[in-house]
């Protein structure tokens, strides 16, 4: 089956998933990629990386959405953000969850320094 079959038939199922499975897969995805890789070293040297990421990626999905699942530009658009908004608030919560609850200290802070 031709790269270009497969891509479409991805797409289509992907574009017809309702939006609260996107949101759900998402944020799955966001707490997972917390535990998986941005819990472990710091990351401040590819901050610039991750802005790219942040543009990109939204776009992109849009754009295969549109050409291969042969959605219409809104509902293409909808489910980017969908899916981005669920997997950026998912990150977030999980890693202020994080940080207040079980990042080891050196030494105590109150409760408002923790984050």
């Amino acid at each position: 089956m031709p790269i270009a079959a497969l891509l479409q038939s991805l797409f289509s199922a992907v574009s017809r998933l309702p939006a609260l499975q996107i949101a759900l897969g998402a944020a799955a995805l966001g707490i997972a990629s917390h535990h998986a890789y941005f819990i472990h070293g710091e990351r401040d040297a590819a901050v610039w990386t991750y802005f790219l990421l942040l543009l990109g990626t939204p776009s992109t999905l849009t754009a295969l959405l549109f050409l291969f699942a042969d959605a219409a530009l809104q509902h293409a658009v909808a489910v980017a953000a969908t899916a981005t908004a669920a997997f950026l608030s998912a990150l977030a919560i999980s890693i202020l969850v994080y940080r207040l609850y079980f990042h080891p200290r050196t030494s105590p802070a109150p409760p408002t320094c923790r984050c």
